[in-house]
């Protein structure tokens, strides 16, 4: 199922109706896909939506977003990998998105702009490569390394 379309002017809805939050309700430790029922009854990843953090969670996304892979991988699962808090098995060392997004950014609520940035440039990007010339066949030809898409 497609879960609609999170456009530019849709994110700046989002924008205008987060005023009321504080810091702390940005912090993200993992984003997770939702879920649903597939036709046999099985829990399987909804790609329409994505839980933030306990108080957010993006929902209606189009799934031509995640179309637009990047070394083999969806823009968007990047982005939800990299944006999280995670300790380092054998250094013990952690990698908090949320500090350095208020040491280096002073903005708490960068990982969240950044995956509702990378929604809009994956789905410009998919609408770009959709439109080159064969776009119908094989699209990772002639489209870039490391850039593809599924039609």
């Amino acid at each position: 199922r497609d879960g609609g379309d999170v456009s530019r002017s849709k994110a700046r809805h989002w924008q205008s109706h987060r005023r009321g939050l504080s810091d702390a309700d940005y912090r993200v430790t993992k984003m997770r896909f939702g879920k649903v029922r597939d036709a046999s009854g099985k829990s399987v990843p909804d790609k329409a939506t994505v839980q933030y953090n306990e108080g957010v969670t993006i929902t209606n996304m189009s799934l031509e977003a995640s179309e637009c892979v990047v070394n083999g991988k969806p823009a968007l699962e990047w982005v939800m990998e990299r944006q999280s808090v995670v300790t380092d098995q054998d250094s013990g060392i952690v990698h908090d998105a949320n500090l350095w997004a208020t040491e280096t950014t002073g903005n708490a609520r960068y990982p969240l702009d950044l995956f509702l940035r990378v929604i809009t440039v994956s789905l410009d990007t998919m609408r770009i490569v959709r439109a080159l010339p064969g776009s119908g066949d094989a699209l990772g030809a002639g489209v870039g390394e490391g850039v593809s898409g599924r039609a």
